[in-house]
């Protein structure tokens, strides 16, 4: 029986640093430079969204299927302009 555990907490942590040595998949807006100050401001943004939805219990209908409709826009002016349900 303890064999089998061992093996289990080896295979749970190297699945677990596998996951956390994986490359970072940054998203990527067609209307700004990755990296740019547009680019960091609008991530910025995007993350005082939702933490703000998270105190109203919102960001499940915002956020859903990580298709965020401020993560889709093509223009900064989409993003600025983005109803909220």
């Amino acid at each position: 029986m303890t064999n089998i555990k061992q093996i289990t907490k080896k295979r749970q942590y190297r699945a677990a640093k596998k996951h956390l040595n994986s490359n970072i998949k940054y998203p990527d807006f067609a209307w700004t430079d990755v990296g740019s100050e547009e680019y960091l401001n609008a991530i910025d943004d995007i993350d005082d969204m939702y933490r703000k939805m998270l105190e109203i219990g919102k960001a499940a209908e915002v956020f859903h299927d990580k298709k965020c409709p401020m993560m889709s826009a093509e223009t900064k002016q989409e993003i600025q302009n983005i109803e909220i349900p």
